[in-house]
């Protein structure tokens, strides 16, 4: 067996939609709605992607610090620490600072997102939200992400 197959037997590593093997992406998802948790992990595990799911803001950052994850969908109103909270905390710490960050809330007035999208969030997602919307919305964070850390990587 080669390295790349051992690799994703062991996790590593998954197919991709394409049919290549590429590293799984990791997406963090912070709320505290059990039936929103449940459905955005079942979706997107179903797109392939590894998810890490918490309930309160201090599990965010205390998973985000441990693991840096690729994404982070986030919750405004969380016990603990608020999602504006955790926005500023994850912004402040070197280690999480670039972490794409989109906030999926229920709160969509112009002030929280004006907020959240100040305090370094890259997208607002008002709950109801359209799956198609939010994987689109997802997909381009991501290639943005990658964009910038190939930048930082060749500097």
């Amino acid at each position: 067996m080669d390295e790349s197959t051992s690799k994703a037997k062991a996790g590593g590593e998954r197919p991709s939609p394409s049919g290549s093997r590429e590293a799984r992406k990791v997406v963090l998802v912070a709320d505290d709605q059990l039936n929103v948790r449940n459905i955005l992990e079942f979706n997107l595990k179903r797109r392939g992607f590894e998810v890490q799911v918490v309930h309160d803001g201090p599990s965010v950052l205390s998973t985000a610090s441990a693991a840096p994850p690729d994404l982070v969908l986030l919750d405004i109103m969380m016990p603990g620490l608020d999602g504006f909270q955790v926005l500023e905390r994850l912004r402040a710490n070197p280690e999480t600072s670039g972490i794409p960050i989109l906030v999926v809330s229920a709160r969509g007035s112009e002030t929280d997102i004006l907020r959240a999208l100040q305090l370094g969030a890259r997208d607002y997602i008002v709950k109801p939200f359209n799956l198609d919307v939010l994987f689109e919305k997802i997909q381009r964070a991501l290639e943005g992400y990658a964009a910038v850390a190939g930048e930082a990587d060749s500097v």
